[in-house]
């Protein structure tokens, strides 16, 4: 994924999560994320993965996003899309995330 599109979907989901604590819900803001951890693209998805986490942590330290924390899942889709979708329902029934984040790759996506 380009850094403009990493930047735009990021926007987006800060901008979604901002509006939903500023009507009032103090919650943290769960996002879940399905990249190659193993497999042929795992560099790529690892690189992703802890990036994103680096990143999220540093914004939870500064105090996160109106007082909400971050908090990314992620798990490993081996850039098999059938495990992709597997995991996206995972993060959708199971773990009631607000938003995913962060797929890499055409045939996962």
């Amino acid at each position: 994924m380009s850094k403009f599109k990493l930047s735009i979907l990021l926007t987006f989901c800060l901008l979604w999560a901002g509006q939903l604590i500023a009507s009032g819900s103090q919650l943290d803001i769960k996002l879940g994320m399905s990249v190659a951890m193993n497999g042929p693209a795992s560099k790529i998805g690892q690189q992703l993965a802890k990036d994103s986490q680096i990143y999220f942590n540093q914004l939870n330290k500064e105090g996160g996003i109106h007082g909400a924390q971050l908090e990314l899942e992620v798990k490993d889709d081996g850039y098999e899309p059938n495990h992709t979708v597997n995991n996206t329902r995972y993060f959708i029934y199971d773990k009631k995330v607000h938003a995913l984040f962060g797929y890499m790759g055409t045939p996962t996506t």
